[in-house]
């Protein structure tokens, strides 16, 4: 008779390991959401800065074509990485208070 009880576990403690793990898996379901967003993010910040580029090629003032050239620049690669590190910093335990 003991054993029988032994090995049958209690209800209670099904619900919460069921309730558990279902939290579990919408905590991973989130995490990749996120994970998701935030490379679509930098791709397309990285394909926003080609036609700014284009633009730098196009226009014929040296200045302005340097300026759209620095600013292709900026949202091609600083863009992507900067929102990246937002990314990491955010999931990362050494930066959570």
């Amino acid at each position: 008779m003991i054993q029988g009880r032994l090995l049958d576990p209690s209800t209670e403690r099904e619900r919460r390991e069921r309730r558990r793990a279902l939290e579990e898996a919408a905590d991973e379901r989130e995490l990749n959401r996120r994970r998701r967003r935030m490379l679509w993010q930098c791709v397309a910040l990285t394909f926003l800065g080609v036609p700014v580029y284009a633009y730098s090629w196009h226009v014929t003032d040296p200045r302005q074509a340097e300026l759209a050239g620095a600013a292709g620049f900026v949202v091609s690669y600083v863009g992507p990485f900067f929102r990246w590190l937002a990314y990491h910093v955010s999931q990362s335990e050494e930066f959570r208070h």
